[in-house]
């Protein structure tokens, strides 16, 4: 599947000739038998220069997210309009063909500017906000020397994983406020099963811990599972699943439209939050295979195999459509289509 991201070269080129040599101070720094270097760059020193590898146009070797632009221009306005900065480093790996020399005795690091030099390791929203912004930005780089795929790819532990996952494999949402810039972290919508059901057990035990009433805590956990008031709510809205048409709720989801893990405690128990759907379906909708228009029009990610869609009990034959929503449900709607529906990188 072609991509359809936009490339660091075509959005900002580089003041440099390509093929030519850069030079920057830099410090080195070895940890467990890996090297890297902390180096501060300026924009089309480093954006022109890196290249993505997307989990959907290389689901065997690819590890990063879609990338979201409204997030990146969010980020590049920002840091241009609201005078803010962010400290952290984007985390990149030297390719081959990078050349990558570090000088200790001058402290300097030295690559060859070519199209590829650098694989985003993370932060490649980071990486294009700076890339889409006015002023000439340097950007705090960690640039790791001799990484192969095995070491970025390689398994390790599942309780390892969850935790790194938390602490880099995340995004952080800027929310700015008057004098105020706080970072949030929000779970990867398209990261693998086990690391959304680990954020829900984190959610699940913070609810445990809260000063919530017995009864609260129960009702919020019962929602979780799709049962107790959120459902009882939900069956007054929905009758069937809206794509099979299988009306015995014993063999129906309460579905959050925007899931239980992004949601907060009142999104959590609305029953307009929600859809009927048989447990094929759900899986699609929950991993952001499908989704719906306001009008009732079935979409379909660009990443959804078209081949067992219709062994899932989608029609590919013509086109669906479900019938109307509550203007709270299309409320959430809006919020699945714009965040969870997969798009190509």
């Amino acid at each position: 599947m072609k991509s359809l991201r936009p490339t660091p070269a075509s959005l900002l080129s580089s003041k440099q000739e390509v093929g030519s040599i850069a030079s920057y101070p830099a410090l080195r720094m070895e940890q467990n038998d890996q090297r890297f270097y902390f180096v501060t760059l300026p924009k089309d020193e480093i954006f022109p220069f890196c290249y993505v590898a997307d989990r959907n146009e290389d689901p065997e070797k690819g590890f990063q997210r879609v990338l979201d632009i409204d997030r990146a221009k969010d980020i590049a306005k920002y840091l241009d309009e609201s005078r803010g900065s962010i400290p952290t480093n984007i985390v990149l790996s030297a390719q081959p063909e990078a050349e990558v020399q570090y000088d200790s005795r001058k402290k300097t690091l030295k690559f060859k500017r070519l199209a590829k030099s650098f694989l985003v390791l993370d932060g490649q929203h980071r990486l294009y906000g700076y890339g889409l912004t006015k002023k000439d930005h340097r950007v705090p780089v960690a640039i790791y020397d001799g990484l192969t795929k095995q070491h970025y790819l390689a398994s390790i532990p599942e309780g390892m994983a969850r935790m790194l996952a938390t602490l880099i494999g995340t995004e952080a949402k800027m929310i700015v406020t008057p004098g105020v810039v706080r970072e949030t972290v929000i779970p990867d919508f398209t990261a693998p099963l086990e690391i959304k059901e680990a954020w829900e057990t984190h959610e699940v035990e913070s609810i445990a811990g809260s000063a919530l009433t017995p009864t609260e805590k129960e009702s919020l956990v019962r929602a979780r599972r799709g049962q107790g008031r959120y459902r009882q709510d939900l069956l007054r809205i929905e009758h069937e699943c809206r794509v099979s048409h299988v009306r015995n709720p014993e063999y129906l989801i309460a579905s959050h439209i925007k899931p239980w893990r992004h949601s907060d405690n009142q999104e959590r128990l609305d029953g307009e939050n929600g859809l009927l759907l048989n447990p094929s379906v759900d899986l699609l909708f929950d991993r952001g295979l499908i989704s719906f228009e306001d009008n009732g029009d079935l979409l379909l990610s660009p990443v959804a195999d078209r081949l067992d869609l219709p062994k899932m009990g989608i029609d590919l034959s013509r086109p669906v459509n479900v019938g109307g929503f509550t203007s709270g449900q299309k409320f959430y709607l809006n919020f699945h289509r714009r965040d969870l529906l997969l798009k190509t990188g």
